[in-house]
Order: structure tokens, then C-alpha cells, then sequence
């Protein structure tokens, strides 16, 4: 995880002084992103970074819709103090929240957004799965995903279990609308909030231990 927090820092010090917003991943917190922080202040000094402290710890688990409400307060409180333009790095389950964050404010002035080891196109395999819900199984997990409790979670709101994609286009209340998989009245609005990006860079790799399957990384589904 470091080097990949040490590659993304260095882009950011070749795409200019903009500020920069940091989000953390699942059951950590901002602090996990300290690093990447200091290391952009450290290179670019002058540089704003805001590591957002929300939905730390277990209130990461928390609904997805509910995170992306929440935390387009911070969104607009941060890009209203910058008119200008600010970049976007999003690590882990935070890549796949800060890319929803855009889609839901599409008017957003974000110029350059990383994905850092995000599951833009979904989580499925045992070893997240056992690492976040040891007593679960693979085969069954859809069973608790793919219902009611289960979307009240944020892993269940993008559990994508190939096994049983009917299933999940039926149940999941988000992945499929913000990758448009399920075309509803916002589509028009998530797609038009991505393609107004200056750029999207999209980092993960086999080695990074953070997202099964690591191809997940990609953005494949936004027509």
C-alpha cells in the first residue's frame, strides 16, 4: 500500500498546486492517508489538502447513499472556498464513495480524480470477504447482500456476485445505477459528471491486496 500511496502522491506533484481532497478507505480512517498528505505538503509546499475524518472506522460500513449525502456537505463547503478547481484522490471503498460524490454533484469543479484501488466495478472474493465478515461464505454472502439488511450496508450496496447478476441488478440499490448498468433518471447526470473531468486515472494493480477481483479498478459500465 505504500508505494501505491507514494506513486499516487507523485502524480499530484506533476498536475499542479491545485487543493487536493483525500478519502479514506473501509474500516480505517483519515489517518491512513496521512502519509499521502504529508508527502504532497512536503513536495508541493503551499499546497491545501483536506483528509476528510468522516465515516471512519465501523461508520464506513455504513449505507453508501447515506455517505455520499453526508459527505457532499464537505464536497460543497470545500469547492465553494475554491472556485478555481480542486483535484480528488479516493482510496479504496473511498475511490468507489468519491467517484458517487461527483456523479451525485454534477455541477462538482473537480479537474483531476484518482482512484486509488477502487472497486468501481464491484467486490467479490473470499479474501475481503473474510478479512471484513470472517463468519460469511462466498457462495452464500449474496444471500445476506442481495436483501433488504444487506443494502443497508455500504459492501452490500456493491457486492457483485456473478454467480447471481440477476440478483444483483434486482437488489443492489447502487452499484448498478452509478455504473449505469441500470439506466434511471440520473443516468444522463452521473455520465456528464464524469466526462466533465479533465482527467480520471484509475491505480490498482494484483499485488495491491485491497480489492478482489483487482481488474475491479476499472471503470467499464458508464455508457
Amino acid at each position: 500500500m505504500k508505494q501505491l500511496l507514494i506513486f499516487a502522491s507523485n502524480f499530484f506533484l506533476v498536475v499542479g498546486y491545485k487543493p487536493v481532497i483525500l478519502l479514506h478507505g473501509i474500516m480505517t480512517g483519515f489517518e491512513s492517508l496521512e502519509l499521502i498528505k504529508t508527502r504532497i505538503e512536503q513536495k508541493h509546499p503551499g499546497t491545501i489538502v483536506y483528509n476528510i475524518e468522516r465515516f471512519g472506522g465501523w461508520s464506513s460500513l455504513d449505507n453508501m447513499w447515506y455517505q455520499v449525502a453526508q459527505l457532499s456537505e464537505n464536497l460543497k463547503n470545500i469547492t465553494d472556498n475554491h472556485p478555481e478547481g480542486v483535484n480528488f484522490l479516493g482510496y479504496s471503498q473511498g475511490a468507489l464513495l468519491g467517484r458517487t460524490l461527483l456523479q451525485a454533484n454534477p455541477d462538482h469543479n473537480i479537474h483531476r480524480y484518482i482512484s486509488l484501488s477502487g472497486p468501481q466495478a464491484g467486490q467479490y472474493g473470499t479474501q475481503f470477504l473474510h478479512f471484513y465478515f470472517p463468519g460469511l461464505a462466498l457462495k452464500t454472502a449474496f444471500e445476506l447482500f442481495y436483501s433488504r439488511v444487506g443494502q443497508h450496508t455500504s459492501v452490500g450496496n456493491y457486492w457483485n456476485d456473478p454467480y447471481h447478476h440477476s440478483l444483483y441488478l434486482n437488489y443492489s440499490q447502487y452499484l448498478p445505477y452509478v455504473n449505469n448498468e441500470i439506466i434511471g433518471t440520473k443516468s444522463e447526470e452521473f455520465k456528464n459528471a464524469l466526462t466533465k473531468l479533465d482527467m480520471l486515472v484509475l491505480i490498482g494493480g494484483p499485488d495491491d491486496n485491497v480489492i478482489t477481483p483487482w481488474q475491479s479498478r476499472e471503470l467499464l459500465t458508464i455508457p
